[in-house]
């Protein structure tokens, strides 16, 4: 029974995703317009843009706890921005003198990235890189099932080399002094916390950080590493957590 159920679901994602790619594209996302044939989205995956497909849900939970608790007045950080969605949705959102930077690593992700960044008219600045504490060039592991990549865990054989960026460096560089943190890495988090948990406690003072545990990184261990540095934990949804500065806000 289960195996029927699951051929059906799977069969109804694939119709749900065609319809998507030749009736609905460009998506029109909580107000954000996405080219999901830019090639960095899977057919199965433009169900997620499907408004009856039942996980209707692309990066939801980031989006939940944007409305619920971004503050207006800073400006952005964001590392891993993928195909744009949340970069699009930050920037209408947030004031219009605050700069906005986001930064994405897959080459794939980049090109969609830029798409959305054109269709809605967005104003951020996109680097195309990833985390690196040092600012040096960092090998990015490809996924083969999906449009992303890890700089820290092995996701398929294919590689390559990306522009390294810090935090410290983006802040010189863009002139910024306190800034909101996004961060969605496949990993990257840790090494952010890890490297740079100064930075972040000194002018972080809002951050929205997605945890993806593996081997010996584990969530719990990093949550209370921003709690310890000062952090008040707002809210979770599955794995995505929102901090309050208590020194800054």
């Amino acid at each position: 029974m289960n195996t029927i159920k699951n051929k059906i679901a799977q069969a109804y994602q694939i119709m749900s995703g065609h319809a998507v790619e030749k009736f609905l594209n460009p998506v029109d996302y909580n107000g954000v317009k996405i080219n999901t044939n830019c090639g960095a989205v899977q057919t199965k995956n433009k169900a997620r843009f499907f408004p009856y497909y039942f996980r209707n849900e692309h990066s939801i939970r980031e989006k939940n706890l944007i409305d619920a608790y971004l503050p207006e007045n800073y400006p952005i950080i964001e590392f891993g921005a993928g195909i744009g969605y949340i970069s699009a949705y930050i920037d209408s959102k947030v004031r219009d003198d605050e700069r906005q930077i986001a930064v994405e690593p897959n080459p794939e992700n980049v090109n969609c990235n830029k798409m959305t960044k054109q269709l809605n008219q967005s104003d951020y600045i996109l680097l195309e890189g990833a985390y690196s504490a040092n600012d040096d060039d960092v090998k990015l592991s490809l996924d083969n099932k999906f449009s992303s990549g890890s700089t820290e865990k092995e996701m398929s054989d294919r590689q390559i080399s990306v522009e390294g960026f810090s935090i410290s460096s983006i802040c010189a560089e863009y002139e910024l002094d306190d800034f909101v943190l996004i961060s969605d890495m496949e990993g990257g988090e840790f090494r952010m916390i890890d490297e740079e948990l100064n930075i972040i406690s000194d002018f972080v003072p809002f951050a929205i950080i997605e945890f993806h545990p593996f081997d010996e990184f584990s969530e719990r261990e990093y949550v209370d590493k921003m709690v310890s540095a000062g952090f008040v934990e707002l809210d979770e949804m599955g794995g995505t957590y929102a901090f309050k500065n208590k020194s800054l806000i």
